[in-house]
């Protein structure tokens, strides 16, 4: 269990205020209670400020952190803590803070972030270092633990927390938002293997290790294909999700596609870079257009991808009948786009029967099911779906299952990955992974052309929903390593 680590270190805690310290140990400290004025009462107020104490530490060991918690709050309001303890306390408000916060999902955290009692993490607490006694924490883990973007760290660093209980590892937690640039460089110069940061902004403050061959970085969200031998990307580039839109498009051997995006930066960007991707293969573009959502135009626009008339029109019929001269359709689009897009073809009498849809990983939302049954069959790359015939995402969910009840998310895959990679490097080291390809719950990773790439897997909409698209593999023609690490 993760929370293995609490009781054992708190039992050895519960242990040590229990024996008697020699006066040798308190040089310039008086003692167990204080009064404003920092001297003792009575030796009743001494023992009930121990035992006070001593119950706060049962709780956690108890695993019941709610009641730990409240012993806390009441334990600050009875008692003035002596000079040792008031460090003790403040470790113990950050474990009770966060692991609040882990099992209880953002509201916690932000309560726990806005009260006044909140002790941020100002700098690397030891959070995690004792998770598994008797080792020294080799990796450490840059997340951003406050504000608006405290939910996505809380997922990754739960997604790490399961990889910590799968592979045993410990790790150091760092909070990067609360914590000065010097002060950081200072705190990792000592760790092997780094998993963050989670902002690419943050990867300014770190370019004097970034290029160390003695050290690693794993990103757990920066999608940036790295070229360094020493770094390493869990995210799912725009690269990595053209490549896969390219391949699938030649295992379901299209001749001639369509493009139709959204005229917003991103959505041009991507439609662009497929068109550049498939400029050396067999498939041909057939027609791209452009459209505005905010002007409504893309009825029009549609008619555009008509072929010539195949029969005559009558009367009673609002459209005539045109051929469908391609075979692919790729929409690059967000959810909201496919809805409005996606129904128009087959309204316009287009033969949906021959038409290969496709999209990006933007479209993995329930949202999409709303064009069923026009959706139907369009596929699209994932960074993670959830999958109970995949064994290691069964791996994933069962370790996961101890650290949250909630249901895995993308985030928390991406972490759970990062943190079963820096394993992978203190145990088979740099060469023989950037040789090899790593199989997560992500997807497969490998050294191409000496950039850190991505296979995702492709999801198929079907009736009942997503599904891991299960294609011959025969089908699929790219070129990895030869051995795999998982």
């Amino acid at each position: 269990m993760v929370r293995f680590w609490v009781c054992l270190t708190l039992l050895v805690l519960l242990v040590g205020c229990a024996r008697k310290i020699p006066e040798s140990e308190f040089d310039g400290i008086q003692s167990s209670t204080y009064t404003s004025a920092g001297t003792y009462q009575t030796e009743e107020q001494r023992e009930a400020e121990t035992e006070a104490y001593g119950n706060i530490l049962l709780a956690m060991v108890q695993d019941d952190f709610q009641l730990a918690y409240d012993r806390l709050q009441l334990y600050r309001q009875t008692f003035e803590p002596p000079a040792h303890r008031i460090t003790q306390l403040a470790e113990i408000q950050q474990r009770l803070e966060l692991q609040l916060a882990l099992t209880s999902g953002v509201d916690t955290a932000e309560a726990a972030a806005d009260s006044h009692e909140f002790v941020p993490l100002t700098q690397a607490t030891d959070e995690f270092t004792t998770l598994f006694l008797g080792q020294i924490p080799l990796v450490a883990v840059l997340l951003d633990m406050t504000g608006q973007y405290f939910p996505f760290s809380r997922d990754i660093l739960q997604g790490i927390l399961a990889a910590a209980e799968a592979e045993k590892f410990s790790f150091r937690l760092i909070n990067t938002a609360t914590i000065t640039p010097e002060a950081l460089v200072d705190l990792i110069a000592s760790y092997r293997v780094v998993i963050g940061p989670l902002r690419p902004d943050r990867l300014a403050v770190l370019e004097p290790f970034l290029n160390d061959p003695n050290r690693v970085f794993i990103f757990p969200t920066i999608a940036n294909n790295p070229a360094h031998p020493n770094q390493y990307s869990v995210g799912l580039s725009i690269a990595d999700e053209i490549r896969a839109i390219k391949r699938q498009m030649l295992a379901d051997n299209v001749q001639r596609y369509i493009s139709f995006a959204p005229d917003d930066t991103i959505s041009q960007s991507i439609a662009l870079r497929l068109k550049n991707e498939l400029a050396q293969t067999p498939i041909r573009l057939y027609r791209e257009r452009t459209y505005s959502p905010s002007q409504n135009n893309q009825s029009a626009l549609i008619r555009e991808f008509r072929g010539r008339v195949i029969g005559q029109s009558s009367d009673r019929e609002k459209f005539a009948t045109y051929s469908t001269d391609f075979d692919g359709a790729f929409l690059p689009g967000g959810p909201l786009d496919a809805l409005v897009v996606v129904p128009q073809f087959p309204f316009y009498n287009f033969n949906m029967n021959i038409i290969r849809l496709y999209g990006t990983s933007f479209w993995q939302t329930p949202k999409l099911l709303e064009a069923a049954p026009h959706i139907y069959g369009a596929k699209f790359p994932t960074t993670y779906l959830s999958n109970q015939n995949w064994l290691p995402d069964v791996s994933f969910r069962h370790h996961l299952a101890s650290v949250t009840d909630q249901l895995p998310s993308t985030l928390q895959a991406q972490g759970y990955d990062a943190g079963i990679l820096a394993k992978q490097v203190l145990t088979h080291g740099i060469e023989t992974l950037n040789n090899a390809c790593f199989l997560g719950v992500t997807g497969l990773m490998c050294r191409e052309a000496g950039r850190h790439v991505k296979f995702p897997f492709i999801v198929e909409v079907t009736r009942g929903g997503f599904r891991l698209y299960d294609a011959p593999r025969n089908r699929f023609e790219f070129e990895v390593p030869t051995s795999t690490i998982n």
